[in-house]
């Protein structure tokens, strides 16, 4: 396992959760109960990267 492209391929999540969250924010008027339950979803995964990238840096700053 490289930590580095590790690190990079959560960054891209990350990236693809901000456009899916954009598209869901597009969309919301047209149907808010469904729009706020993805929502909420994407804003869990999006803390749990964010968790996981802190780790990843950790573990970086270790072996250095």
């Amino acid at each position: 396992m490289n930590l580095y492209s590790e690190l990079a391929e959560v960054g891209d999540i990350q990236n693809n959760i901000k456009n899916m969250t954009d598209n869901i924010l597009d969309l919301y008027n047209k149907n808010p109960r469904k729009c706020e339950k993805f929502l909420i979803e994407l804003g869990e995964l999006n803390k749990e990267l964010d968790d996981l990238e802190k780790e990843f840096e950790s573990l970086s700053n270790k072996l250095r």
